[in-house]
């Protein structure tokens, strides 16, 4: 079931963001997005979060921010569900374009992005913290 995210349920979408991303969040960025700017949609599964969604509309696009399964629940599609709770709901509001950014080294979204019709169109050269070092975001597009 999708519900749309409210703050009562920060604390355990938090944990999820900490749980599955190498360089989380910080909590003040986390809740920076519950203000109305922000889509905010979670996957509950057996009374509990299995994984959400953040994205920014602006006019007739939106930015996808923050896609996160939790790590008992990755590898069951649900992942590629959240996005596509997230086309449904943006058809609706006319959005047109989708954007998002994702970590050169993160093969298992980028395929995910890919399989459901978003086409790299660039990239922001050592975007990321990476350790010691700087990673690089690839930038993806959607057309609805």
């Amino acid at each position: 079931m999708f519900i749309q995210s409210d703050p009562l349920l920060a604390d355990e979408a938090f944990a999820i963001e900490c749980q599955v991303h190498e360089f989380p969040w910080t909590r003040a960025v986390f809740d920076s997005c519950n203000s109305q700017q922000y889509w905010r949609s979670v996957l509950i599964l057996n009374d509990s979060i299995a994984g959400y969604v953040i994205a920014q509309p602006v006019a007739d696009e939106l930015t996808i921010m923050n896609v996160a399964v939790a790590t008992v629940n990755q590898g069951q599609g649900y992942a590629k569900q959240l996005l596509q709770h997230l086309f449904a709901r943006a058809r609706q509001a006319q959005i047109n374009t989708m954007w998002l950014e994702v970590r050169q080294s993160n093969t298992n979204a980028i395929m995910l992005y890919q399989s459901q019709g978003f086409v790299q169109v660039g990239r922001r050269r050592d975007y990321y913290p990476a350790g010691d070092t700087r990673e690089d975001a690839l930038i993806f597009r959607l057309d609805l």
